[in-house]
């Protein structure tokens, strides 16, 4: 099973010069909103895709749909100022 730092991880390094604004835990994958360095959630109208690691296997799911039945679960909320703690 993979932590949520590694899979932060995994996501920055898919993702260069991105941050991540927001995970969610779903009970099978971690979901991530990223944005470019400099960007804000407020310049977006609407996010149809977002990022996911597998927590199982730690595999990187790349660009899923917001409908995606992997995030039809119960969630928990890790927002930008977490993942930046949890990083340092």
């Amino acid at each position: 099973m993979i932590s949520l730092k590694d899979a932060c991880t995994l996501v920055l390094k898919n993702n260069p010069g991105q941050y991540i604004h927001v995970v969610n835990e779903y009970e099978r994958v971690y979901e991530f909103i990223v944005l470019g360095k400099g960007i804000r959630i407020e310049d977006y109208g609407l996010m149809l895709s977002t990022i996911a690691v597998e927590k199982q296997t730690g595999a990187y799911l790349g660009r899923l749909s917001i409908a995606d039945p992997l995030y039809d679960s119960p969630y928990k909320q890790y927002p930008e100022e977490c993942i930046e703690d949890l990083l340092q």
